[in-house]
């Protein structure tokens, strides 16, 4: 803050300076108080100095006493006690550093006690000089912090009724608030009366917040769900219901779902009377053998509900809650394929045994049972145009691709026009043509079938 003090200063000796009035330091300052010069040093009082330009549009004396007063919040030290609140709490140096400006910015706000001591000023500035008794500051802290511990006390109180009965989402609410209570002391060591005698109070606070967190449990009521992807299949509901630990359904718990298969996806839901809430997986790739659905009590949503105060908020959010995970067998579905030649003799060897491999490469099983198989992709080539151009040939073909389930069910289809090949012969335009196809399937028709058959979340 004195730094601030003297950038101030001299910026209105250059603002003189520039006006045509010169003046020195020395003339400015020469009738100045002792501590306008430097700020006291007595160890009885915290010391805050502010000062103002008469030059500023707003009220200068209302300026410099803030200033003053900010001086004397940032000259009461905050340290982080090892049975604090805070030190309950997971959180790097960041949070730490956040805290500590909130609950410096929560001393300037409640600020009391203090005293006017003096003020000065001169032709440009104005100066003023409060101080507060540290064993004031200490009884009046002392006096606010009986007042937020015995609020915090009775919602803890109320917080374990609530468990009690089995409301479990009210119950969370009022620890939140608990914690809020004594939002602007988090750093401090506590203590409350417990039955009669004086308890550290953040140890028995995060103890019960902790348990009622662990006491909101996650019952799949299975030990995997199995799955075969596919857009015929017809995927039911999974109905999972959150209790509490005398196996009580919990009503109106907010709920966030998360897909190992979808990363960065994620559904909120929230529980129905009865204590369930519904997942159902979708775009699940063929290729895969297994995954997981993660759930989880929705810790953000709770709090965020409860309290509008960020630093209760913050803290919160390094509370991580416990993840309850369903694994998903999945069985691969099985795909006939027929690649069929019209109006043309050659070898469409090369463009089935392509789908082959891509299927394979996905995971999907093949079959030479067209009976026996999930699905059957029907692909017909058919020759449209060939001539010759001196001494080479071309040819000209169109494809169509159509992926149907075994009930005969068109899942997709898609048409590859007018692929032209050439070549010194007319096999080798054949196979020009066939190579271009191949790989106008590997780029664009695979990759959509695909999505639009198995990995669309519908």
């Amino acid at each position: 803050m004195k730094k601030m003090l003297w950038i101030s200063l001299f910026a209105l000796l250059f603002f003189a300076c520039s006006s045509g009035r010169r003046i020195s330091h020395a003339d400015l300052m020469k009738d100045a108080p002792d501590w306008a010069i430097q700020t006291p040093a007595n160890s009885m009082y915290y010391h805050g100095v502010g000062m103002a330009s008469k030059t500023t549009q707003q009220d200068y004396r209302e300026k410099a006493r803030q200033n003053a007063l900010s001086e004397l919040a940032g000259s009461i030290s905050v340290n982080i006690a090892s049975s604090s609140v805070l030190n309950q709490f997971e959180f790097d140096n960041s949070y730490s550093d956040f805290f500590r400006d909130n609950i410096r910015m929560s001393t300037q706000e409640f600020l009391e006690g203090y005293e006017l001591v003096e003020n000065w000023e001169n032709d440009i500035q104005y100066w003023v000089y409060y101080r507060l008794s540290k064993s004031r500051y200490d009884q009046i802290k002392q006096e606010r912090i009986r007042t937020a511990l015995s609020q915090s006390v009775s919602k803890f109180q109320q917080a374990q009724t609530l468990r009690s009965q089995g409301r479990v989402t009210d119950a969370l609410g009022f620890y939140i608030r608990s914690v809020e209570d004594i939002r602007h002391f988090l750093a401090d060591e506590l203590k409350a009366e417990i039955n009669g005698q004086q308890k550290p109070w953040s140890t028995f606070l995060m103890a019960g917040l902790l348990d009622q967190l662990q006491a909101v449990q996650f019952d799949f009521q299975m030990d995997k769900f199995t799955l075969m992807p596919g857009p015929s299949t017809v995927v039911t509901p999974i109905e999972i219901i959150v209790k509490d630990h005398d196996g009580r359904p919990i009503s109106g718990v907010p709920v966030i779902t998360r897909y190992s298969w979808l990363p960065g996806n994620f559904t909120e839901s929230v529980t129905d009377s009865r204590g369930y809430f519904r997942v159902v997986p979708q775009g699940i790739a063929p290729g895969k053998r297994s995954e997981q659905i993660l759930c989880q009590l929705d810790l953000k949503k709770v709090t965020d509900n409860t309290t509008q105060d960020i630093m209760v908020q913050r803290l919160f959010s390094s509370l991580n809650t416990t993840i309850y995970t369903l694994p998903i067998e999945i069985i691969p579905p099985t795909c006939f394929i027929a690649v069929k030649a019209h109006s043309g003799d050659f070898d469409t060897s090369l463009i089935s045994d392509e789908i082959s491999r891509l299927f394979s490469i996905d995971g999907l099983d093949l079959s030479q049972d067209v009976t026996q198989s999930d699905y059957i992709l029907d692909s017909d080539i058919s020759l449209i145009n060939q001539s010759k151009i001196g001494s080479r040939f071309t040819k000209t073909i169109t494809a169509t691709f159509v992926l149907k389930d075994h009930l005969g069910n068109i899942q997709y289809s898609a048409m590859a026009e007018n692929i032209t090949g050439l070549g010194q012969t007319h096999a080798e335009a054949w196979d020009d043509a066939l190579k271009s196809l191949q790989g106008k399937i590997r780029i664009n028709i695979y990759p959509a079938m695909i999505n639009d058959a198995f990995l669309k979340v519908h």
